[in-house]
């Protein structure tokens, strides 16, 4: 059985739905850990399809090398000559490195864009095993391909972008004449001012203020992208994660709740400053009644707001 499948039916179980929680747009719920530790492995449930997509299936040489690599790192014994002891964890690296860059659909998990290399002691003494996950290795790529975000998440992200005030996404064309009609200069204007709270405070170091301002121009960037040709431009893990941070600041800013306890810095150049200045017994009423952290699809309508964890 998939332990990934098994844990994500678990997680589905236990979470927690508060008043107006759309799974379609935000997912299955808040994350409940007491209930999932408290859940007994007996009680999580499998759809058939999900138990028989997760029978295990013949590996590839590729798999049965690092399967045996793992197992024999595990055993740090000295092996043929080679100290699993001293050399496992480095072995198991490059073994797990190797399977990720050679594998399209897994390369952006690499830890590194550059290929790593075996030190001398390792390369001098490696095992057969060892060998053949090296010499598989050099024939991958050197470099591993930018991470892309797909056409489709980048349309999504579009629509939460254009959407307007108490509506949860706008259609591909409404966003595209939001953002060409000004809505661009207003999300830059928001993480402009956001930024510069940031600056403002004591302590901030001149590279993270220039940091900063790289991101902006970026940002613009990206929405232009967005506005002229539906993200397709979008490429790398950089645009990716800036894209979901204009994202945020648009349409599910949050605000991390510890114990009833809010930050209210983290309040400042968001859509939450302006409302809660002025009423903070509603944050604290909606957060005593999800916990975790809120995010504000509206302000308008008491009770339609969405929460993130």
């Amino acid at each position: 059985m998939n332990v990934q499948e098994l844990f994500r039916a678990a997680l589905k179980a236990t979470v927690r739905t508060p008043d107006g929680w759309q799974t379609r747009v935000n997912g299955a719920g808040i994350v409940d850990a007491h209930a999932l530790l408290r859940l007994p492995l007996s009680d999580i449930q499998l759809l058939p399809g999900v138990v028989e997509m997760a029978a295990p299936a013949a590996l590839d040489e590729g798999d049965r090398d690092i399967e045996e690599i793992f197992k024999l790192a595990e055993t740090r014994l000295n092996q043929d000559g080679f100290d699993w002891a001293r050399f496992g964890a480095e072995a198991s690296f490059l073994a797990a490195d190797e399977r990720r860059r050679t594998d399209p659909k897994k390369a952006g998990l690499v830890e590194s864009r550059i290929r790593p290399k075996p030190s001398r002691a390792v390369a001098a003494s490696a095992p057969p095993v060892l060998n053949r996950v090296l010499l598989r290795a050099r024939s991958g790529p050197e470099l591993v391909r930018p991470i892309e975000l797909p056409l489709l998440a980048a349309r999504h992200r579009l629509k939460l972008l254009g959407k307007r005030r108490g509506k949860n996404e706008a259609s591909v064309a409404a966003a595209q004449a939001y953002l060409t009609k000004g809505g661009r200069a207003e999300i830059l204007r928001q993480a402009e001012s956001l930024f510069n709270s940031i600056d403002a405070k004591p302590g901030v170091s001149p590279e993270s203020t220039k940091a900063r301002r790289r991101v902006l121009g970026d940002a613009d960037r990206i929405l232009l992208d967005l506005a002229n040709n539906n993200g397709s431009g979008i490429s790398g893990p950089i645009d990716v994660v800036n894209l979901e941070a204009l994202v945020m600041l648009k349409g599910r800013p949050a605000i991390k709740i510890t114990d009833g306890v809010f930050d209210p810095d983290s309040l400042m150049g968001s859509d939450w400053e302006g409302p809660f200045a002025i009423a903070p017994d509603e944050l604290k009423e909606m957060a005593g009644r999800v916990g975790g952290s809120i995010s504000m699809a509206t302000m308008s309508e008491r009770g339609s707001s969405s929460v993130t964890a």
